[in-house]
């Protein structure tokens, strides 16, 4: 790993834009919002059930990093400002997802909404697939997935 303090801010900036500095800030790949109106217990149980879990360790920096996309969630849609939250982390499958629970207004045993924040690429897409099976409804949803390069095969001949 290459040290921070040896190179210029901005040169740094450009290694994490082009994906070359990695292991210094990796950002979100994926947010999914669902509506759900729900009590909190059987709302856990759905995700369980899909292989979801709770996850009883502290945020760290590289969570609090995943928040910002969903403080821009928040801007599309204006209602979740004024519900009250909780942030949890959730694992599904070895790899960490940054949920926040959404409680309805008038009371604290429903979920209204549930958003999620993964790194991985390709993780909401199938976690969206197996919630809406069981009657989630999907809000939103965006995850950003490589897109693979088709090989040229074949024989050219002039």
């Amino acid at each position: 790993m290459i040290p921070i303090g040896r190179f210029n801010r901005k040169i740094v900036d450009v290694f994490i834009a082009k994906g070359v500095y990695m292991n210094r800030a990796r950002g979100a790949r994926g947010v999914a919002l669902f509506r759900v109106d729900k009590d909190v217990d059987l709302t856990l149980l759905d995700l369980e059930l899909i292989g979801l879990y709770l996850i009883r360790s502290p945020f760290r920096g590289k969570h609090y990093r995943l928040l910002r996309a969903l403080k821009e969630l928040e801007d599309i849609k204006p209602e979740l400002k004024d519900l009250t939250y909780n942030l949890s982390l959730m694992q599904y499958k070895a790899v960490i997802l940054v949920c926040k629970f959404y409680y309805d207004r008038l009371s604290e045993d429903i979920i209204k909404y549930v958003a999620f924040v993964s790194q991985n690429p390709g993780i909401l897409t199938r976690v969206s697939k197996e919630l809406v099976k069981i009657g989630w409804k999907r809000e939103f949803i965006l995850d950003i997935v490589p897109v693979k390069r088709r090989k040229l095969t074949g024989r050219f001949r002039y």
